[in-house]
């Protein structure tokens, strides 16, 4: 929960780092959307 906040404090002044989380997350959750069609097939 810590590193949310940090995220969007540090979001406010620089919002490149936004763009970039919101980039990692997608990956995050596309990889993680693909380990669970995996497992239910």
């Amino acid at each position: 929960m810590g590193k949310e906040i940090d995220r969007d404090v540090d979001g406010v002044p620089k919002p490149k780092f936004n763009n970039r989380d919101s980039i990692i997350l997608a990956v995050i959750i596309i990889v993680f959307m693909l380990i669970a069609y995996i497992l239910f097939v």
